[in-house]
């Protein structure tokens, strides 16, 4: 695939897939004609910096997502239970799943239940508190594999944010926190910081997450002269103040407060299931988007 690519003048790029870990392989992409390679998770960050250093590739660094339980490249668990290759793009992440641990007598053969958990499941990668470390790299790598657009929302505008306020001069100890909770609110993990410092550590970790998102209804119409849309209340009612998510294929997310919602060119404060309401809307929006209320976990 790399030659093929290579051979038609494509731009070609190689994964963390490749488990690339040391400038002699480096070196050997570099001379088949790869430009970019993504390395090893398992590397330090001293050992990242030098492959781009010694190599003359550019270097993609993953700076949030989830980790994989196995080395980088090496693991298969998905071809062997669901016949979906990860070294093939195609992992259907079988050690996020939650398993029944139990254990075999090998002396009187007998069985033991430990109970159910997520044996499997690595933390989740978060740099954001050291990512102004990471600035050298030729770019920033978010893994999102089966992640929703409120996740993909959150962690691409949490780390824009971030790069700017490095580049402003206005990065300090301080001025990422804003930025962390923004982060927990959506899909996530406990958080690590992977090999750039140490090794990384592995755990029993099922999803957490600061908010939850509630179905509400569907947008139905778009007035764009007047940036409002009717927006039909099918699940769960509605009121000034809510924080909601708007998700469609070509709007992609918008994420806004509740200001303005009328009736019959009626102001209301709170809307019920069952009616149709014109919706002030800061964003495009586009017919049979879904409309979600977005709230704090208890």
């Amino acid at each position: 695939m790399i030659l093929g690519s290579i051979k038609r003048g494509i731009e070609t790029h190689v994964s963390t897939m490749a488990s690339v870990s040391n400038t002699l392989s480096a070196r050997f992409y570099k001379d088949l004609g790869v430009k970019r390679i993504v390395p090893a998770k398992e590397l330090d960050l001293d050992s990242v910096k030098s492959l781009k250093l010694n190599s003359g590739l550019e270097v993609e660094v993953f700076v949030h997502g989830s980790m994989c339980m196995a080395v980088s490249g090496r693991c298969f668990l998905s071809h062997e239970l669901v016949q979906k290759s990860g070294n093939r793009g195609e992992c259907n992440q079988i050690c996020r799943h939650e398993f029944d641990v139990k254990v075999i007598s090998k002396n009187s053969g007998e069985e033991y239940y430990l109970g159910s958990d997520y044996v499997m499941s690595a933390k989740d990668l978060m740099t954001i508190n050291f990512v102004d470390k990471l600035l050298w790299a030729d770019a920033w790598k978010i893994e999102g594999r089966n992640k929703n657009p409120d996740y993909v929302y959150m962690t691409t505008k949490a780390y824009k944010q971030a790069r700017d306020r490095i580049l402003n001069g206005e990065w300090n100890a301080t001025s990422y926190q804003d930025l962390v909770d923004m982060l927990e609110r959506v899909y996530h993990r406990q958080w690590d910081g992977g090999f750039y410092f140490k090794e990384a550590s592995f755990g029993v970790n099922a999803s957490i997450a600061k908010e939850e998102k509630i179905y509400v209804g569907d947008i139905i119409k778009f007035y764009p002269k007047a940036s409002v849309a009717e927006l039909k209340i099918i699940a769960h009612p509605l009121k000034i103040g809510d924080t909601i998510h708007i998700i469609g294929k070509a709007t992609g997310l918008v994420r806004q407060k509740v200001e303005s919602m009328e009736i019959d060119n009626q102001k209301i404060t709170k809307a019920h299931q069952g009616v149709v309401i014109g919706l002030k809307v800061q964003e495009k929006v586009r017919e049979k988007d879904k409309v979600y209320l977005i709230r704090e976990k208890s």
